[in-house]
Order: C-alpha cells, then sequence, then structure tokens
C-alpha cells in the first residue's frame, strides 16, 4: 500500500478517516485495537449519524489485524478501507478529515528497497530476498550452495601434505566461489551477512561486494526457523535506511544550486504551484495552520478574513508535494532545527 493509493481513493467532500496504532506485544494487539476504536468512536459521535458511525465501525471490526508487527495504518472512506502493517515503531494517531493522514505510509515506501541476507557457514551457503521484515529463500542453480557442490581447480592434480592447509584453502576458495555467484544477484542492492564470526571475517577479506555490506548477524542460524534470521536482519537494514537518508538530506542541503524555503507560508506556495523537488521533514513535526478563503494563503494566527482551520498543515504539505510529483523524506528530530523543522528544496 502506497500513498498514491490513498489520493486515488480521496473524494473531495468525502470524510477521511486514519487510525495509526502501536503494538507493545502480540498479547497487546486485541485490547490495543479495541481501545483505538473506541477513541474513534467518541470522536465520532456528534459529526456523524448513528448509522454513518455504525458503518465505520462494522469496517474496522471487520479487518484481519496482524499479530507480529510493531504497528498498523487503518484507512477509511467512503466504498474504501485498506490496512497497512508497519514493521518499525508508530505513535498512535487518529485523523479525521478531507485528507488522510501519510506520515508512516510515506516511511513505509522509503524502507520498501530489496536486499540480501547471505547465511555463511563452512559447508553450506544460502542466499535470501529480502523486503522489509520478510525474507524468501533462493533456490535456483546457483543457491543453496554447498561445500559438496565446489570442485577447486587443483582437485586431483596436485598433492598437498598439510591438510589443515589444504582444508583452509578450501574453504577459503570455496567463499569466493559463492561471492562470485552473488554478482547475478546484487546489482545495486544491498547485503547482510550472517554466520559464525571466523567464517565472517573469511568471506570480508575475499568479498568483491564489500561496498554492499550493511552489516553482520553473527551466529549460526542454519538450523533455526526463518523467523529468527528475519528479525536480525530487518533492524540492521532499517537502521541503515535511516542513517543513509540523513547522509543524503545533508548531500541535498549542501547543494548550491536548489533554493531552500523554511517560512511555512513560503513552502506553503511554492508547493502548491508544483515547485517543491524534495521536503525534508522531522519525524514528530505537526503544525495547525489557518487557510484564507480568499487567496488560498496560510498563516500560523487566525487572519482577519473568512479562513479554514488545517488540523496539521505538515501532514497537507506531504500530500501536496508527492501529488505534485516530489518526493518526500522524513528525517530524525533535531536533524533540522536549522530550518525550523522542515524545509523545501526547489530549483
Amino acid at each position: 500500500m502506497s500513498p498514491s493509493e490513498l489520493f486515488r481513493a480521496q473524494e473531495k467532500g468525502k470524510t477521511c478517516i486514519s487510525i495509526i496504532i502501536p503494538f507493545q506485544d502480540k498479547v497487546s494487539v486485541k485490547i490495543q485495537v479495541n481501545k483505538t476504536i473506541e477513541k474513534v468512536e467518541c470522536l465520532l459521535q456528534g459529526i456523524y449519524s448513528e448509522d454513518e458511525i455504525r458503518k465505520f465501525l462494522v469496517a474496522l471490526h471487520k479487518l484481519q489485524y496482524p499479530m507480529y508487527q510493531q504497528g498498523i495504518g487503518i484507512y477509511i472512506t467512503e466504498g474504501f478501507v485498506k490496512l497497512a502493517v508497519f514493521p518499525f515503531m508508530v505513535k498512535e494517531k487518529i485523523h479525521i478529515g478531507e485528507s488522510f493522514w501519510v506520515k508512516e505510509l510515506i516511511c513505509l515506501d522509503y524502507y520498501k528497497v530489496e536486499y540480501y541476507v547471505l547465511q555463511v557457514s563452512e559447508n553450506l551457503i544460502n542466499l535470501y530476498k529480502g523486503k522489509l521484515n520478510k525474507l524468501e529463500k533462493v533456490e535456483d542453480k546457483r543457491f543453496p550452495y554447498s561445500l559438496e557442490q565446489y570442485t577447486p581447480a587443483y582437485a586431483g592434480s596436485i598433492q598437498i601434505k598439510d591438510t589443515v592447509a589444504l582444508n583452509k584453502n578450501k574453504v577459503k576458495n570455496f567463499l569466493l566461489a559463492a561471492d562470485n555467484k552473488l554478482s547475478h544477484y546484487l546489482g545495486e542492492k544491498l547485503l547482510v551477512l550472517s554466520g559464525p564470526e571466523k567464517h565472517l571475517m573469511q568471506f570480508h577479506e575475499i568479498t568483491n561486494h564489500w561496498t554492499h555490506i550493511v552489516g553482520n548477524i553473527t551466529g549460526n542460524y542454519i538450523d533455526e526457523p526463518l523467523s529468527v534470521l528475519e528479525e536480525n536482519a530487518w533492524p540492521l537494514m532499517r537502521d541503515w535506511l535511516d542513517n543513509h537518508k540523513e547522509v543524503l538530506a545533508g548531500e541535498w542541503l549542501a547543494k548550491r544550486a536548489l533554493n531552500k524555503i523554511s517560512d511555512i507560508r513560503e513552502v506553503w506556495r511554492a508547493a502548491v504551484a508544483g515547485k517543491g523537488i524534495i521536503l525534508l521533514v522531522e519525524k514528530d513535526y505537526a503544525l495547525p495552520a489557518y487557510q484564507e478563503s480568499s487567496d488560498g494563503g496560510i498563516h500560523i494566527k487566525p487572519p482577519h478574513t473568512t479562513y479554514r482551520i488545517i488540523s496539521d498543515v505538515v501532514n497537507e504539505l506531504m500530500r501536496i508535494v508527492l501529488e505534485e510529483n516530489g518526493e518526500v523524506i522524513i528525517l530524525k528530530n533535531g536533524s533540522l532545527d536549522k530550518y525550523h523543522r522542515m524545509v523545501l528544496l526547489t530549483e
């Protein structure tokens, strides 16, 4: 599920309900969902008819809630009900308005990069394809790759008396052969390594793909359920991606060719005009605003003319930039202190 899917579902004059629910553990899922639904019901009272509220509640209770995620998002409007799962920490949020709340879906979209996990041992090497917190084992003519399949070039032609040296050399070349096979898959994709420390060190010595490696999972998980490997691989990927976007943001802000707009009124004006290339926003930044009916301008304090209240102008700006084919990057709190927590990059 992506923000663009929500934008297509939005219709002018129709109410959009966004519900973000964090989960502490699998035991608390049902309890937390019920508590949040009760809050939604209270918020809808007095705004919508009992029949409309009943329809919303029926839709919520019909959903199948996942047990092994850190949070979920529920998005409802007339004729549209969608649930998204979040393999990262979220905060509870209930947003009712003319448009959907999109921040968590933007984060989810950013995290949806394909990566690989190479599971190394002395006798067997497995390869897994990953996206978010799920792995799928690669099973083709290259992987899984066992030591039995590996035939050294010198086999049968040279007598080596030192058995230890022979075995060490064989393992090294076995790993090198596996590393060569990786070239078929990686391209520009990232790689997580898993295995006993000794074998990880050996692999690091011979690999030609060191620029792809984001981290190591130390330990022998060959005989463990796949879920154990998933639980260890995803946090490494997530942390790397979080750090990477901070680096990218720094590079973008350093480019003199890009204009940097941080005044909220100017940001709104440029975004509505379709000039926004990249909007950088701190994770927890939220701001109510007032929009003049006459010219559509934004104010932090109520203007003296007719206006409408925007409960969170930051969410609206993210939506506008995305709908105008710009990009939104959500950064950790404190990253944009110099720019008052949000900055729009334009040409």
